[in-house]
């Protein structure tokens, strides 16, 4: 359970007669790709973070616009892939919209955030 799941809920409109659906960061197994999806294929192992404004990935399946997957590293199961997608973007944000570190810039030099704590600071 991510933070933002509770922030979403706490922050909606009741929800209709389905339900709301949450789950932000997912891993899974491609089960089918459409005719246009050119980058996976099913049975691939992927992991992402979801969009707020679809169902969660709370669901048993999830329909994911191929653009914000990745596939998942083969040296991590799915629970730890799972945990990596919102605090990853979360970190990118910070230093490269934020900070607006320049790629290649500061190789091998270090950076210290204070205040850094959760999964964002882990990273």
């Amino acid at each position: 359970l991510n933070p933002v799941d509770y922030k979403v809920r706490k922050n909606s409109d009741p929800p209709g007669p389905q339900g709301k659906i949450l789950g932000w960061d997912a891993a899974g197994t491609v089960e089918q790709v459409g005719a246009d999806v050119k980058g996976y294929k099913v049975g691939d192992e992927v992991y992402y973070a979801g969009d707020v404004t679809k169902p969660g990935s709370d669901a048993e399946f999830q329909l994911v616009d191929e653009r914000i997957v990745g596939k998942k590293p083969k040296s991590v199961g799915f629970a730890e892939a799972a945990g990596f997608p919102l605090v990853s973007l979360t970190a990118w944000e910070l230093l490269f919209d934020s900070l607006k570190v320049k790629e290649g810039e500061g190789s091998g030099d270090a950076i210290l955030i204070v205040g850094a704590a959760g999964g964002g600071g882990s990273v």
